[in-house]
């Protein structure tokens, strides 16, 4: 117990100022509000697929709906979506769904772990014309459990996605369309 409370103190002493919101605050902006550490929103997962835009746009809508992410805010002309936060445990997927803390600067009072077992996530995403058809972009924005230690009380901290929740929704995004992406995935 002490070597885990001293393993969160280093990090903390390590760690960079991450953006925190509190759980009734909950929302996903396109762009980082101030105050939210860009580097703690992961990039977006971009795949190409042969198919109409406009039919992986629905697909996309139906997909979301269909996995419990129901979407929160649609924009059917930018072909833009974000999805309400739903709550998650990480060991439904394979593999860490955070990346670790960052580990610069010393000012923060947000007490974070390493690894998350259960969270909250939302996807972003925009379909548009790309060179073979449709391009998807798509990202997941994950809250974790934090502690702000100067007004003691818990807090939701934004956490960078590993890709795994993504690749997971785009498994099945996929196999509901009976598509393929044209990229090559490592």
């Amino acid at each position: 117990m002490m070597l885990a409370i001293f393993f969160l103190i280093a990090i903390l002493a390590l760690g960079s100022a991450p953006s925190v919101l509190r759980a009734e605050d909950a929302t996903a902006p396109e762009k980082p509000e101030a105050g939210v550490d860009p580097d703690s929103i992961g990039p977006f997962r971009v795949r190409h697929y042969e198919i109409r835009s406009k039919k992986l746009w629905k697909g996309l809508l139906a997909s979301l709906k269909e996995s419990g992410f129901p979407p929160e805010e649609v924009d059917e002309k930018e072909r833009f979506v974000n999805t309400s936060f739903v709550d998650f445990e990480s060991k439904d997927y394979p593999g860490h769904v955070v990346e670790p803390p960052n580990l610069r600067g010393i000012d923060t009072n947000i007490l974070m772990i390493g690894r998350i077992r259960a969270g909250k996530v939302a996807f972003q995403a925009r379909v548009s014309n790309g060179p073979h058809g449709a391009e998807l972009k798509i990202r997941a924005r994950i809250l974790g459990q934090g502690h702000d230690r100067r007004k003691g009380i818990p807090v939701l901290v934004d956490r960078r996605s590993t890709g795994v929740i993504e690749s997971e929704f785009l498994k099945q995004l996929e196999a509901r369309l009976d598509i393929k992406s044209v990229d090559e995935i490592p």
